[in-house]
């Protein structure tokens, strides 16, 4: 049987569902300053911290960081020994290095799992104690981190949907040539109704729908970013949808290139009550702060979509809000504003 003609309990794949309503997937990515992926053994339950083999030790570390109010968000990859020897546990920071950004800063651990513990606490307070864990780094700030959600617990599209995505990319990654990648299983990521959805690091952009088309260029990052712009869920250094938006118009317009400059992004004026149009100014600058200018960009709503009831347990139909930019104007400090007008 085709994946195409899954169903469960008699419903439709709820990720079939929001493809063939049309849904635009931008703006769903969830945002965040400080992301943690730490090795966790297979079988996972809904929530990763709930899972068996989740360190008790991590798990009274985060509630300890968020009694003190230090965001963070938590992500369990499935151990693999050809990137982890095995009695060891990878743990991997990801976290943003300011207001103005192009990727996030990574660091990375193999400790023994006793550890585990004080180290993800060190790595959250930054305190001096993380000095003691410099022989446990691991220079990997050069090797690309894809991950594919694979959570059937949390949504069988995850898995049905992302497993065999993960199957490709771990086949095509290698740890050295001109693209050095590795391709992990990961929970929960969000937008399961856009299965099979991938985040990529250290750039923290996400994907949704991968085919492997979209897959090809996106790993290559080669072809026209327009081609992709129905896959691009957004970039999780953002704050909302206004800013996505208006984010993946630029990336459209300007080209991979895009992804290489240092970008900030504000609301210029919120969204009007009644028409709902939001003003956003995205900052940007090129390598060693050359070229800085920055986009004024005009968001408007285009309408809603309703997605039907799928596999996903929802007992209504969903609306989802969709947007898109309407004006797009570019100003650099040495040359003359350029106005895009553009119909979505």
């Amino acid at each position: 049987m085709a994946i195409a003609d899954l169903n469960v309990g008699g419903r439709p794949m709820c990720s079939l569902v929001t493809k063939g309503a049309g849904e635009d997937p931008i703006g769903s990515v969830a945002s965040f300053d400080r992301l943690l992926l730490i090795e966790v053994p297979l079988p996972w339950p809904r929530a990763i911290r709930t899972a068996p083999r989740f360190p008790a030790a991590v798990d009274a570390a985060l509630t300890r960081a968020d009694a003190a109010g230090i965001s963070c968000r938590v992500y369990g990859i499935v151990p693999d020994p050809a990137y982890t020897p095995a009695g060891l546990t990878r743990l991997i920071s990801l976290q943003r290095p300011g207001r103005s950004m192009s990727v996030f800063d990574k660091e990375d651990f193999v400790v023994p799992r006793e550890v585990l513990g004080s180290l993800v606490q060190a790595v959250l307070d930054q305190s001096p104690a993380l000095a003691a864990f410099a022989e446990f780094r691991q220079d990997t700030t050069h090797l690309r981190d894809v991950l594919v959600c694979t959570h059937g617990t949390r949504d069988r599209c995850c898995a049905s949907f992302g497993y065999p995505v993960y199957r490709k990319l771990r086949h095509a990654s290698s740890l050295t040539g001109p693209r050095p990648s590795r391709a992990w299983r990961v929970s929960h990521i969000g937008g399961h109704r856009f299965a099979p959805t991938l985040i990529d690091l250290p750039d923290g952009r996400c994907w949704a729908h991968m085919n492997d088309d979209a897959l090809a260029k996106l790993m290559h990052q080669g072809g026209e970013v327009p081609d992709l712009a129905r896959h691009y869920r957004g970039w999780a250094a953002l704050r909302g949808v206004p800013e996505m938006v208006a984010e993946r118009a630029i990336f459209a317009e300007q080209g991979w290139e895009w992804a290489t400059r240092t970008v900030a992004s504000e609301i210029v004026v919120p969204a009007d009550p009644i028409t709902d149009r939001t003003q956003v100014r995205i900052t940007f600058a090129g390598i060693d702060g050359r070229d800085p200018g920055y986009y004024d960009v005009t968001v408007e709503p285009t309408g809603v979509v309703t997605t039907g009831i799928g596999s996903c347990g929802d007992e209504d139909p969903s609306e989802h809000r969709q947007y898109h930019v309407t004006r797009m104007t570019r100003h650099e400090l040495s040359r003359p504003a350029r106005r895009f007008a553009l119909a979505g």
